[in-house]
């Protein structure tokens, strides 16, 4: 964050915004954002941020903010981060085996696991999270305190320039909803987030965020609720042309400084 803050224009996502309808957006030009909730927002990252004076905008999931209880991706990962089992055999009659011996090994697993249960609708989707658990001997609980940020947490957040967006209540696959969900699980964690931190929520992350994770419904859905943009996962950068209810984002996973400002630089040769 201090090489960000040094080299390049860091705006809150209301001010990108804004530079992106006026075709205003310098290649140096980058935004904060983090996605669901998780506690560490606040104890490791906001410090950090605030020191710096670098604004930053959190999605929410706010089904599991302050209720102790866990998104469904994160008991899939307590179940294969505490299995003793050694491999995972023909889950969802793929016929496929899986080793989990090492963390790499559980790192493919939980990713090729993830393929399959992004592409169902929420009850198929919890009915073989809940046959993964038990194929893997884990109890996998359904909440656990602590995980994710408390809504006193948000709220000194916010009252110290931190933004904060919709990320629906359940983090589901919006695609895979009917209209009355969609419209569910966008309104319900909006109103839940103002009248939490008193504070109009603009901004919405679609959960995954992959262009088969929502649809024009759903953009339409955004836009009847009076949001004014929906950030995705789909890689890339944004301009005057980009519609703002698809806006590209990009992650850097690096953990040394050169590596990331290698990666910081391509993301800005891009937008070129």
């Amino acid at each position: 964050m201090e090489y960000v803050a040094e080299h390049y224009t860091v705006c809150s996502l209301s001010e990108t915004v804004e530079r992106i309808r006026s075709d205003d957006v310098p290649a140096e030009l980058l935004t904060i954002t983090f996605d669901d909730g998780y506690r560490d927002n606040y104890e490791n990252a906001f410090p950090i941020l605030s020191r710096l004076s670098l604004p930053a905008t959190v999605f929410l999931a706010t089904g599991a903010i302050d209720s102790g209880r866990m998104l469904w991706h994160d008991r899939v990962f307590a179940a294969l981060r505490e299995t003793r089992a050694t491999a995972l055999e023909n889950f969802a009659g793929n016929g496929s085996t899986y080793p989990l011996n090492t963390p790499a090994e559980k790192q493919h697993t939980l990713s090729q696991l993830l393929k399959f249960l992004w592409s169902l609708d929420d009850s198929d989707r919890s009915r073989w999270v809940e046959k993964l658990i038990q194929q893997l001997g884990t109890k996998a609980p359904m909440g656990c305190e602590g995980l994710m940020q408390s809504w006193d947490e948000i709220r000194a957040m916010s009252e110290h320039g931190i933004a904060f967006g919709a990320h629906t209540v359940t983090h589901p696959i919006l695609s895979k909803l009917s209209p009355q969900q969609v419209k569910h699980e966008i309104r319900a964690s909006k109103e839940i987030i103002e009248a939490n931190v008193k504070m109009p929520v603009k901004h919405f992350a679609y959960p995954v965020g992959r262009r088969d994770d929502f649809s024009d419904a759903v953009k339409n859905e955004l836009r009847d609720a009076d949001f004014e943009c929906a950030v995705t996962t789909i890689f890339g950068s944004n301009d005057a042309r980009q519609d703002l209810f698809e806006l590209r984002r990009a992650i850097p996973w690096d953990r040394d400084i050169d590596s990331f400002a290698l990666r910081l630089g391509y993301f800005k040769l891009t937008s070129c």
